[in-house]
């Protein structure tokens, strides 16, 4: 496998990370000390001791995670009632439909699950939660204040309908018979509920419907609430103008001051407490003020100048030097690459734990996926509409990512330079297991071009792009042994010439009650195909929801 060069992989993180944010922080340890040195020799380090700084970037380090946690806990419940955006705290947000290219709420959105999700607050009170059991890939994930996961609930293997109960720290009551308990280790708790949408027995439309009807089923009350007869009276919460219209991660870093940030840091891990693997980091970032209910001191930093001129200089070295920390846990395969274990439950690895906060906040530890991602092809040329590409997986390949549980799928989607989906005509966004079309052999080829496909038999497996650069991320759920240990090949990303192949033309005559979905059903065996035909009938069909008894229509 070609080696990267570590300014690549800053270079992919920061795409990753999106162009919302850039200001960033410095990692720790080995990473920092090399850019302590550079910063005190051009004079900005005078008025502090080098290992004040390296001190106060691993303070922030830690930290950060923490503070996005509390600011995006403060976005999302920063409403009255439900929404499908926002809900107030112990209750859920359910998400009824995909991002489509209009969507610019969120950098590289997902076109496989829609999300539910809960930010719990369990000072107070437990908090309960009812699943059902599903026939499809469902899970929640159970994050503590730091973003590490306390517990994954796979919905799709559960026995039954289940309830759940979430403790907090200090939790002294009584666990409701029936129900298991979830021990949380802070009080400050986010639920990431994940519901694959679609399959091949049903149109789009009846696939939301189907995974609607699951979010439905999931239920959220408090403790009281349960003892005192209200689960079905939905909770009310507040609005704070300071959290109405703000991007969690640009409040983080750009709205706080350095005061602001540590006395947020040091107030919440009062009431969140940290783990005891912490205990060395903590007893180190003590000497800078940096801890559970202590106190920060600027002037430990030579002043109000030196605060600012460090502050910033940590700030903007963020991702360059979390990147460096993080090196251990960087997969590359072939023109694809993505980072592992420990991925959502990160133990002592900080820097890691914060840049992931940074380029995926609540990412899925790798045993429940997995997201390589590529911006180049076989040849190393960057990813662009002016050129047609083919991904080829073949029986071997294919094997391996269809060894799993039974619940388990991928998809490829592609998303444009400012890390969004791509606007086309056909409001196609990713091709997966669930509609893509097999070759005769068994295996598959994805044709990723800005223009159709001329032939109509590619056409199914087309992933439209735009005219400029782009970026592909193969999503992979419930990944095998093997593909989870890097220990398979991943699928080359080839230029591609169309070239036209004639073929006996098979029609189909229109009978009272047809519609393209229908006949692409019946004659393919997956309905996903009508927009083949349709293509291939424009002469004679002006609407694809209106076609007529008699009409003749050419199957490609």
């Amino acid at each position: 496998m070609r080696k990267m060069k570590k300014s690549t992989i800053v270079a992919l993180v920061m795409a990753m990370i999106c162009s919302l944010i850039v200001v960033p922080v410095s990692a720790a340890d080995d990473a920092s000390e090399k850019h302590i040195h550079s910063l005190n020799e051009i004079g900005v380090c005078t008025a502090c001791e080098m290992n004040v700084l390296s001190l106060l970037n691993t303070a922030y380090i830690y930290s950060f995670p923490l503070v996005l946690m509390d600011v995006t806990a403060e976005k999302v419940t920063n409403t009255e009632t439900a929404t499908y955006t926002q809900a107030p705290i112990n209750q859920f947000v359910h998400v009824p439909a995909f991002a489509d290219a209009n969507a610019k709420d969120i950098v590289l959105p997902n076109v496989d699950t829609l999300y539910s999700q809960s930010f719990l607050d369990l000072s107070e009170t437990a908090v309960i939660m009812e699943l059902p059991k599903t026939d499809r890939f469902c899970i929640m994930q159970a994050m503590d204040a730091y973003s590490n996961t306390i517990e994954i609930i796979e919905c799709m293997n559960l026995e039954d309908r289940t309830t759940y109960i979430f403790t907090g720290p200090n939790f002294e009551g009584t666990i409701p018979e029936g129900m298991i308990e979830i021990p949380c280790p802070t009080n400050m708790v986010w639920i990431l509920g994940r519901t694959v949408c679609g399959d091949n027995e049903n149109t789009p439309a009846d696939g939301y419907l189907i995974t609607r009807t699951i979010q439905y089923q999931m239920k959220m009350y408090t403790l009281e609430q349960y003892e005192n007869g209200t689960t079905d009276v939905p909770l009310t919460g507040e609005v704070e103008e300071e959290y109405a219209d703000i991007v969690p991660l640009n409040y983080v870093i750009y709205n706080l001051t350095a005061e602001e940030f540590f006395d947020r840091a040091n107030a919440l891990m009062l009431t969140n407490p940290p783990a005891e693997a912490d205990a060395t980091v903590l007893a180190a970032m003590a000497a800078v003020g940096v801890g559970p209910g202590l106190d920060f001191d600027p002037s430990v930093l030579g002043g109000e100048a030196a605060v600012t001129a460090l502050y910033g200089w940590i700030r903007q070295n963020l991702v360059s030097n979390c990147v460096g920390a993080s090196a251990d846990y960087y997969k590359e395969n072939g023109v694809w690459s993505c980072y592992g274990d420990p991925i959502g439950d990160y133990g002592t690895a900080y820097a890691f734990r914060c840049l992931i906060a940074l380029a995926g906040f609540g990412a899925n530890p790798a045993e429940m996926a997995i997201y390589p991602s590529a911006s180049t092809d076989n040849t190393g040329a960057e990813l662009t509409g002016e050129n047609a590409y083919i991904i080829h997986l073949n029986a071997e390949q294919l094997a391996l990512l269809n060894k799993h549980s039974g619940f388990g799928f991928w998809s490829i989607t592609a998303y444009g330079a400012d890390q969004y989906l791509i606007a086309n005509e056909e409001n196609r966004y990713c091709i997966n297991d669930r509609n893509v079309v097999y070759n005769a052999d068994g295996s598959i080829d994805i044709y990723v071009a800005k223009d159709a496909p001329a032939d109509a038999e590619k056409y199914p497996n087309w992933l439209p792009v735009g005219d400029a650069g782009f970026k592909l991320y193969f999503r992979i759920y419930l990944p095998c042994e093997e593909i989870l240990q890097n220990n398979w090949t991943m699928p080359g990303i080839e230029k591609y010439t169309e070239t036209d192949t004639d073929s006996e033309a098979v029609t189909h005559t229109v009978v009272e009650g047809d519609c393209l979905w229908n006949i692409a059903k019946k004659h393919y065996g997956i309905g996903a195909k009508w927009g083949m035909i349709y293509e291939a009938n424009k002469d004679i069909i002006q609407n694809p929801r209106m076609i007529y008894a008699g009409q003749v229509l050419v199957l490609p």
